[in-house]
């Protein structure tokens, strides 16, 4: 036998060997988790006291979370229905941080926090430690998705203080885990391994938590790009969480193997491990899992080009999203803080009232010994049923008071999770819109010398511009769509998509040409609609011909304005330089009349080191100064006939300086947009 036949056999003998083992161990531990859920069941059988009832049910729950998570919630909320009919405060407590992990699990952060908020009060009003810990731990873990990282440190460092006290190494090991991933998600690596290592210091037996410590490795050396190391740690990770039966650990492990061998390149492997993820989320029902896999595929599929794939997986991860936040409408925080201040008054009512009683006890007992007495005793009598009865109310009021105070802070964390919702949806868009606008290097490619001042009024904006070469002419458009913010952006992108079309596919050249076919074509989009829409953009488009130095434009209310040399110009004195406009057709593109007016061609010579100036009404139109008006187009005129004989980079510095000084503390009208080239 050769050396190297030796060496494979050896090999093969190897890995059999461990093949072998994880599926002995594995076995073993299902087998483990069986016993123990058969055991507690029988446990059940054999009694009837419902405190004990009740905490068998919730151990029952958490001997098969890991398995089959989807069966626990059932006897988390048998447990809670016995509670609540023995007044049994902490294994009511226990069912219900019992249900919320389940909830977390499916993405219900709202009933997560309410049902966590119920049982650290509970937890805390009968001095339950090991509960009040384990609350404070799992509320954290809904903190954290919510980005409120202050609150969720410090509800950390309550249950690391709890477990501590308690000397209770499993709890504390937990909470390291957690204070780690908070420092991973801050980006505060060296910390989070600090944690780690202390951690490791507490000497806990090998177990399922052992994933944790395996994923946050994978974590910090993905983020630091050290991904052969990430993809190790990750790779341990899922079998460990195999090993356990850890179905929601298993998917995030997967999911993170398949971003790192996405950010190697990887693709094949990527696609592999994002197919196995999204397999067992959908087979669980694991919402968040399949939501966290989905947004992987639809990155992946974009960087391939291939949108199709890319629409079709961003779509289903939409939808998850809106079930996971398909929630009820939220009452208004102030009713509930107007009836708070109520409370309060009829609890201060009340003391007035006692004291009211009193001072009548003392007035009565000085009319004369004998009826004193009477008098006397009778009043006291009266006090007591009015003490009784007022403290009772009492009691009741700060109960309600309790209860408000916590529906109040879970509205208010849930509208925070709604608008963090809406806003990463309009920050995507504005990822969009960024992709259809020129880039830099092809601005300076078809103009070398030019500067683009765009200053958006919101996130997304109406105004844009847009390049493209004609048989070798530069074209450039700068346009104003009808609104600003999200409306203003979606009838840009319909517009840019008709310049792209009225080019690519008709052929054309003309700018006059160019604009009838985008007016009619964006005229026979809003026309589809059962709506009346009367959308539509100002703008100017301008053809370079450099070979006989003309300038071909076509404009929709909006003028062109050059700025030429001054003709003399010596070592001592020069004129200014001097303006002259390119007069608009006065009418807008879109679904305005009935009648279309086909939009006239403008031609005229240009000379080397003139200044072509194209833009939208949002700078002239911005509010500011002393007085609080208009800039207007006379003051923009000066300005642009003053700073034209500078670097094109210096003369965007100083319109920027400018509106930005002009407006002050006021808020912007409009987006602004003003494009230059110098010839």
């Amino acid at each position: 036998m050769t050396i190297l036949a030796l060496m494979n056999w050896f090999c093969f003998k190897n890995n059999f060997i461990v093949i072998i083992a994880l599926i002995f161990f594995a076995s073993k531990d299902c087998l483990s988790q069986q016993q123990k859920f058969d055991s507690l069941k029988t446990l059940l059988k054999t009694t009837n006291i419902p405190e004990k009832r009740a905490a068998l049910l919730v151990d029952i729950a958490r001997s098969i979370y890991n398995s089959i998570p989807d069966s626990s919630i059932g006897y988390c909320e048998e447990a809670e229905k016995l509670s609540k009919k023995y007044n049994l405060e902490v294994q009511l407590a226990y069912s219900l941080h019992c249900e919320s992990r389940y909830i977390l699990l499916k993405g219900d952060l709202k009933t997560t926090i309410e049902k966590l908020n119920k049982a650290i009060f509970l937890f805390e009003k009968n001095n339950e430690l090991k509960g009040l810990a384990k609350a404070y731990s799992l509320k954290s873990i809904a903190l954290g998705k919510l980005n409120k990282d202050k609150e969720r440190i410090e509800h950390l460092e309550k249950a690391e203080e709890i477990y501590t006290k308690l000397n209770d190494k499993e709890g504390l090991s937990n909470v390291y885990l957690n204070i780690a991933n908070a420092y991973i998600d801050n980006e505060k690596y060296i910390q989070a391994l600090n944690v780690l290592d202390q951690r490791a210091k507490l000497n806990l037996k090998d177990g399922g938590g052992n994933f944790y410590v395996e994923i946050y490795y994978g974590n910090i050396y993905f983020n630091l790009n050290q991904l052969t190391e990430a993809i190790k740690h990750y790779k341990k990770a899922v079998l460990i969480a195999n090993q356990y039966k850890m179905l929601d650990s298993e998917i995030t492990g997967l999911t993170h193997l398949a971003e790192s061998f996405q950010k190697q390149k990887n693709i094949p492997e990527a696609k592999s491990y994002y197919f196995q993820a999204l397999d067992l989320a959908k087979q669980s029902h694991l919402m968040v899992e399949e939501s966290d896999a989905l947004k992987g595929m639809t990155d992946l599929y974009e960087t391939e080009q291939d949108y199709k794939n890319a629409f079709i997986s961003l779509k289903q991860y939409k939808k998850i999203q809106d079930s996971i936040f398909n929630i009820e409408k939220i009452k208004s925080i102030n009713d509930v803080e107007h009836k708070l201040q109520l409370t309060e008054k009829e609890k201060i009512i009340a003391e007035q009232s006692l004291s009211l009683e009193k001072e009548k006890v003392a007035l009565a007992s000085s009319k004369n010994n004998t009826l004193m007495l009477v008098a006397g005793l009778a009043i006291v009598v009266i006090a007591f049923v009015f003490l009784f009865y007022y403290n009772s109310k009492t009691k009741k009021l700060f109960a309600l008071i309790q209860k408000q105070k916590i529906e109040v802070e879970s509205q208010k964390e849930i509208i925070e999770i709604k608008n963090k919702d809406v806003m990463d949806s309009i920050h995507y868009a504005k990822y969009i819109q960024g992709s259809m606008l020129p880039s830099a290097k092809a601005m300076n490619y078809l103009f070398p010398e030019n500067f683009v001042l765009y200053k958006p009024k919101d996130v997304v904006a109406g105004d844009f511009y847009w390049t493209e070469s004609i048989n070798n002419k530069p074209v450039l458009a700068v346009c104003d769509c009808t609104g600003h913010g999200v409306p203003g952006a979606m009838v840009s992108i319909v517009a840019c998509n008709a310049l792209n079309r009225a080019i690519k596919e008709f052929k054309l050249s003309n700018p006059a040409l160019i604009f009838d076919k985008v007016n009619e074509l964006m005229q026979e989009t809003f026309s589809k609609s059962d709506y009346e829409v009367n959308d539509g953009m100002d703008g100017v488009l301008c053809v370079f011909d450099y070979d006989t130095m003309k300038l071909h434009i076509a404009t929709a209310n909006n003028p062109v304005w050059i700025v030429s040399q001054p003709a003399i110009k010596t070592d001592l004195w020069e004129e200014p330089w001097q303006l002259s406009q390119i007069s608009a057709d006065k009418q807008p593109i879109g679904k305005f009349k009935e009648e279309i007016t086909p939009f006239n061609l403008k031609t005229v010579s240009v000379e080397k080191g003139e200044m072509i100036y194209l833009f939208s009404d949002g700078y002239a139109d911005q509010f500011g100064g002393p007085k609080g008006k208009k800039f207007k187009y006379k003051q923009l005129q000066e300005l642009l006939t003053s700073i034209a004989k500078l670097p094109v980079s210096e003369q965007c510095t100083a319109l920027n300086k400018t509106i930005t000084d002009w407006q002050g503390k006021l808020d912007q009208v409009d987006d602004i947009l003003i494009v230059g080239i110098r010839i």
